[in-house]
């Protein structure tokens, strides 16, 4: 897995894909995807929620 993620790090590097934001505009963007999720319907679990409630995200 560890290869894996780092070739896709190159190859999204080579391709000018990488990007660089604050975690409060990754968490903005998280949260507005979590709000289309659920306007479609779409249950989302939080990463707050402790490991022991784990839920299915049906994958579309």
């Amino acid at each position: 897995q560890a290869l894996a993620a780092a070739v896709q790090g190159i190859e999204a590097t080579s391709r000018g894909e990488v990007g660089v934001r604050s975690l409060q505009e990754h968490a903005e963007h998280l949260t507005a995807a979590r709000g289309q999720l659920g306007a479609a319907g779409v249950e989302v679990s939080m990463a707050s929620e402790t490991a022991s409630a784990p839920r299915a995200v049906p994958i579309r």
